[in-house]
């Protein structure tokens, strides 16, 4: 039975503004936020472990929703009340814009979801900076210390030539390291699972799951996008310095596995060893 962990107080705040929970349905897949849908129209995000981030989360989401233009803003869960790791926010329809579901939008379709996700991507990277907190950091002593665990804890189990080709991998991001703080606010997690449209217009819908984002490099967020769209798909953003941005994101891209398989290794959990099913990893 799916429930909420609210105080009552909380919980009668919310109801006040979705009315009685007549339909309840949980998801508990994410990794930071156990997830509630009410009546088919709202989503109460609960923070599984870190609050605080969760909370950061809810802030970042407020104020770049007020500067972006409205039509802009509509697309991305704005919290209509939140409290102390929780928040609510209206439900965005559509389906995830997976390599498979954009190749079956007929031409104009997927015209309209690339002329509209290229305008959010560029409004929320040219989101006028000030108080966004820096993203994941991508550190020359992150990185040392991704490639110390993967030589103590991953290359063992790969054969040679695997783990030579990740050490190479590992050794170009190294030697051209992404912005740690840039100027560009990033989503960081542009997965297809958190960028919906509509599967019969073609319209995008909603950009879910700012968790990870801030300040940082652009090619971040291209490089989600390379991995999960591949090259032929990525050119057909409508996107200010693409060109420029695709050989970080292209080195970037190539160490995804090896930091999911990492994360595998250290909770044993399984699932950190599936998330590479169906990418393109067209490079």
């Amino acid at each position: 039975m799916p429930v909420s962990r609210l105080s009552p107080a909380d919980q009668a705040a919310v109801i006040a503004i979705t009315g009685p929970w007549d339909e309840l349905r949980a998801n508990t897949d994410g990794t930071a936020a156990d997830v509630l849908h009410i009546n088919g129209t709202w989503v109460l995000r609960q923070a599984r472990q870190d609050a605080a981030a969760f909370d950061r989360e809810t802030a970042l989401l407020t104020r770049l929703a007020a500067r972006l233009p409205p039509a802009l803003a509509a697309l991305l869960p704005v919290p209509k009340v939140s409290g102390p790791g929780w928040h609510l926010c209206r439900h965005l329809p559509g389906v995830p814009s997976s390599r498979q579901s954009l190749a079956a939008l007929s031409p104009q379709a997927r015209g309209r979801f690339f002329n509209g996700f290229s305008t959010l991507l560029a409004g929320v990277h040219t989101s006028p900076e000030g108080d966004y907190a820096a993203a994941t950091p991508h550190s020359p002593d992150q990185w040392a210390a991704v490639r110390a665990e993967a030589e103590a804890r991953l290359f063992p189990l790969l054969s040679p030539a695997l783990a030579a080709d990740l050490r190479a991998a590992l050794a170009e991001i190294g030697a051209s390291p992404l912005a740690m703080n840039g100027p560009a606010l990033i989503h960081d997690d542009l997965h297809p699972a958190h960028i919906l449209h509509d599967p019969a217009t073609g319209a995008l819908t909603g950009l879910l799951d700012f968790g990870r984002s801030g300040r940082g490099d652009a090619a971040v967020d291209l490089a989600g996008l390379l991995y999960n769209w591949g090259q032929a798909t990525l050119r057909a953003l409508d996107y200010p310095g693409l060109a420029d941005l695709l050989p970080r994101a292209r080195r970037l891209a190539r160490t995804y596995e090896l930091q999911w398989a990492l994360e595998g290794l250290r909770h044993n959990d399984p699932r950190w060893f599936l998330y590479a099913l169906g990418a393109a990893k067209d490079f």
